[in-house]
């Protein structure tokens, strides 16, 4: 991929679980239409230019040959990668909750399964915060919680379920969730640090990376009763050298760090095996 080209020009819907799917959804439509004929004159113009690039193909190595110029050859400038800061701040480190559930920390899954209460609210009022918010924001008072229109989970999925399959998950492949968020965060700051514009090219783990931040001007609050709130940007990272891709919102791993929480089966969860397979 160029070194300019926007990388979410080959993104399939906006979310979508944060899985790059090339061909753009935008063309994809048209090229269907194109090779399945239902448009006349498309398949009319696609006959003439098959004629014409059949008349044209014993002159085309001569042209090739004529019009080659070296001096237009411009060498494309040296990508900079950036090294990313191993810290995080102090609103990570972990805090225990009731003597069971350590926020920012390591849990145990049967500990995990055992929680009633979390960051002062009854699961059951977790869950509810967590689906789909459809209020008018214009009637939503200043300092009260806004959740997401797409929301946090299904509502047939019970948040302690999605955490404790996330947690036996990630513990099997021998990581914690601050291991999994951690280059999302790094990342994430990276941006906020540099100040200079949304596109970023950066090292990690022996492995090079170029990001793009894109998003809306609005805030989107965490479901978790904790007080934090961060603009509606997305992140979205291609592998220079696998090409594979992969994006995030800027709370997804704020939520991954603190509760290990990935979100449940809609567009904005971010599956850890995707996510350690990618930066790991």
């Amino acid at each position: 991929m160029p070194e300019n080209q926007d990388l979410t020009e080959t993104y399939t819907g906006y979310h979508e679980g944060f899985s790059y799917n090339p061909p753009n959804g935008k063309y994809w439509d048209a090229i269907r239409n194109t090779t399945t004929g239902k448009n006349p004159f498309l398949r009319v113009r696609e006959r003439s230019i098959d004629i014409l690039v059949t008349l044209a193909m014993p002159i085309l190595p001569l042209i090739a040959m004529l019009t080659y110029n070296p001096k237009r050859q411009e060498k494309q400038p040296e990508t900079k990668y950036t090294k990313l800061e191993n810290t995080l701040p102090s609103v990570f480190t972990a805090t225990e909750q009731d003597g069971i559930f350590s926020i920012g920390g390591v849990n145990r899954t049967e500990a995990i399964r055992s929680i009633t209460h979390l960051t002062g609210l009854p699961i059951s009022e977790l869950e509810r915060r967590m689906l789909p918010d459809m209020r008018d924001m214009n009637t939503i008072k200043k300092g009260d919680y806004y959740g997401s229109t797409d929301g946090f989970r299904l509502y047939s999925e019970s948040l302690l379920d999605i955490l404790s399959t996330d947690n036996d998950y990630v513990s099997r492949r021998g990581l914690t969730h601050q291991d999994v968020a951690r280059p999302m965060l790094q990342l994430m700051y990276a941006f906020i640090k540099d100040g200079k514009g949304h596109r970023l090219a950066f090292d990690l783990n022996g492995k090079k990376f170029v990001a793009e931040m894109k998003g809306f001007p609005m805030w989107q609050d965490s479901p978790f009763n904790d007080g934090i709130s961060v603009p509606g940007m997305n992140i979205y990272v291609e592998n220079r050298q696998s090409h594979s891709r992969f994006g995030f919102a800027l709370l997804n791993p704020i939520l991954i760090a603190r509760f290990g929480f990935y979100e449940g089966k809609i567009e904005y969860r971010v599956e850890p095996e995707k996510a350690i397979d990618f930066f790991y």
